[in-house]
């Protein structure tokens, strides 16, 4: 039995590359002449981004990691975090830091104003 679930998982594995190679070849083109382009007002990356203003809310494992790229690129970003700690320590690296509280939008208002 677990010599035929490994010939299995084997062969689907060698087999799926083809076959998505098949249907983005042969049988999607039949389906869908042309994509659409979607026009959206939205438009984030529009123009230049260090022009816009960022906020990063919690400088954990992902906001460190946003905050660290953003820097490298030398874009300037806000960040609100709850540590009192973590607020100084950013801003003795550079960044520009709020202490937030917990449901306070004010401090949102602050980082969009500023």
């Amino acid at each position: 039995m677990n010599a035929q679930m490994m010939a299995i998982t084997a062969i689907t594995m060698c087999i799926t590359p083809i076959l998505l190679i098949i249907n983005d070849r042969l049988i999607t083109p039949k389906f869908i002449k042309e994509i659409p382009e979607v026009k959206s007002d939205f438009d984030i990356l529009g123009g230049n981004i260090s022009q816009k203003k960022i906020i990063i809310v919690g400088f954990g494992h992902f906001g460190s990691t946003v905050g660290r790229l953003l820097k490298a690129n030398k874009i300037s970003a806000t960040v609100l975090d709850r540590d009192s700690d973590r607020v100084k320590l950013l801003r003795s690296y550079g960044f520009k830091s709020l202490l937030r509280g917990r449901y306070k939008n004010s401090r949102f208002e602050d980082a969009i104003r500023n």
